[in-house]
């Protein structure tokens, strides 16, 4: 993908993040509910992804920089106390790169993680996990045996900030980090993302 592609995801992802800073003054915050129940939640966003590899690996040829890709979670946990919780989060990011005029690959990257919030200011929090990846490469590429796919571990690490559009239903903004680990080499991602979660 293109500089422009990632110029205009990041602004518009950074005009959304200030819509909604500014919003939550205005919005019921006194309908805040303590987070020590059940809840479930989806975000979607976006951010640049690269594959990093050793020379004399499947995926050296793949090794094309960072590209701007899709990006959606979903996640299902409950509350340990009113400022920890935990659940399960599933990731997706996608994107395609282009070879020359005719070939174009898709890199699909999946994960599924234990993770741990953790609200320290407010609506502020910070963002642990880890556990499983999953990575497809698939498509024509000049240099390339494709299609690969190959299943590894799985980090991410990032904040937010959250607030409450009533006692249940509560919006929040974050930026995390995530990297995958494959015998061959890594992938890692950056993305920022808007998500809502049911308490």
């Amino acid at each position: 993908m293109t500089s422009t592609r990632l110029t205009t995801l990041t602004s518009l992802l950074a005009f959304i993040a200030t819509l909604l800073v500014g919003a939550s003054s205005a919005m019921a915050i006194d309908g805040y509910q303590k987070r020590k129940n059940v809840f479930g939640g989806f975000a979607l966003g976006g951010g640049p992804g690269a594959i990093h590899s050793g020379d004399a690996t499947d995926f050296s040829a793949l090794r094309d920089g960072y590209n701007v890709g899709f990006h959606a979670s979903a996640i299902f946990g409950g509350g340990v106390t009113d400022h920890v919780l935990i659940g399960a989060e599933a990731n997706y990011w996608l994107t395609t790169i282009k070879k020359g005029n005719t070939q174009d690959y898709a890199n699909h990257q999946g994960s599924v993680l234990a993770i741990g919030n953790f609200y320290v200011i407010e609506g502020f929090h910070l963002d642990v996990g880890g556990g499983f990846s999953y990575g497809a490469l698939v498509g024509d590429h000049p240099s390339a045996n494709l299609p690969i796919q190959e299943a590894g571990g799985a980090i991410k690490a990032g904040l937010g900030y959250e607030f409450w559009f009533n006692g249940t239903l509560a919006m929040g903004i974050g930026a995390h980090y995530n990297r995958h680990f494959y015998s061959n080499g890594s992938f890692d991602m950056f993305n920022g993302s808007i998500g809502l979660r049911w308490y």
